[in-house]
């Protein structure tokens, strides 16, 4: 039923010839996988060294091009031959412990500009490239797209950069410009060094869980509502940034008792008294009236049903 679901709403996607970045990443797999039920041609730019686990399924649906981002030369070759009509560009650094900070983020800031240049000369009219919420003034609490933008890690100040470059530059070649601002995702094929993750795989290792502060609030969103959310902005004729987020707040305290109580492991997760850093504000929530007044994105999953399929993709699939 879901597919077909699918199939009615994306429909006018159907004919569209798509370059995508980061199809083998955690938000981008989702992505593909929609796109490839929709019957898109999909040429997807993976790394030489990337591992394909989450699109396994999906290969035999795509064209691979596997080149890192720097290599635009054989990129900019690739784009004339295929003349795509969307582009959709993921691809970042990830890594749990260093992406804040690493430098890898200005090598993938100018890798980006040159990308966006050569998608313009192939004849791309619609490029959509993923932001992140903490480029707003996360202080703010709940953050609409018109709130201050104040990146504090250069994770953010890069891709707030890329936006700043980006906007006028695919409004003066005519290009749809869409920039989703995502902001705490969970689901499937997520590194299991992330928090959702984490807690799980320590519950069903019999470990005690991690406990930050209990007290934080943020907006956490199934993957595969985001990747659909997404999907319904490639349909829209919106431009510019677009917040992708549940609009629901959520205790970390209590989304880590919910995934207790299905594990049956409650008496794992445990509370102490950790002092909250003046960098790590109580509330971070979306107003995400933009993308649902505007679009037929409705989520599938609450926390609870989300959590419950996230906890059994686990169990069946254990670490990545």
């Amino acid at each position: 039923m879901r597919s077909v679901h699918l199939s009615k709403q994306l429909k006018r996607l159907k004919s569209s010839k798509v370059f995508i970045t980061g199809a083998a990443g955690f938000i981008g797999s989702h992505i593909t996988k929609f796109l490839v039920q929709q019957g898109c041609e999909i040429h997807a730019l993976v790394r030489p060294d990337a591992g394909l686990h989450r699109i396994q399924r999906l290969l035999s649906s795509l064209h691979l091009i596997q080149a890192n981002l720097e290599d635009q030369d054989k990129i900019k070759d690739e784009l004339k031959k295929i003349k795509p009509d969307t582009a959709i560009h993921l691809a970042w650094t990830t890594n749990p412990e260093d992406y804040w900070k690493t430098t890898e983020n200005l090598t993938l800031l100018q890798a980006s500009i040159n990308l966006a240049k050569n998608l313009a000369d192939s004849g791309c009219k619609k490029l959509m490239i993923t932001g992140t919420c903490f480029e707003y003034d996360t202080t703010l609490g709940i953050l609409s797209e018109t709130n201050a933008i104040k990146p504090k890690s250069l994770y953010a100040a890069c891709k707030y950069a890329l936006f700043s470059a980006l906007e006028p530059f695919c409004k003066q070649q005519e290009i749809q410009f869409i920039w989703p601002r995502f902001f705490y995702l969970y689901g499937p094929f997520e590194n299991e060094k992330r928090f959702v993750p984490k807690i799980i795989v320590s519950l069903l290792e019999g470990k005690q869980a991690v406990n930050p502060p209990g007290v934080l609030v943020r907006d956490y969103l199934h993957v595969e509502d985001a990747a659909k959310a997404a999907a319904e902005l490639l349909k829209s004729d919106l431009t510019g940034p677009v917040n992708i987020g549940s609009g629901t707040p959520v205790y970390l305290k209590d989304l880590m008792e919910i995934i207790g109580e299905i594990l049956k492991k409650k008496e794992l997760i445990k509370f102490k008294n950790h002092p909250i850093s003046l960098d790590d504000p109580i509330l971070i929530l979306s107003d995400n009236r933009k993308l649902t007044e505007n679009t037929d994105w409705k989520p599938q999953y609450d926390l609870r049903t989300g959590l419950e399929n996230t906890i059994q993709w686990w169990k069946k699939n254990g670490t990545s």
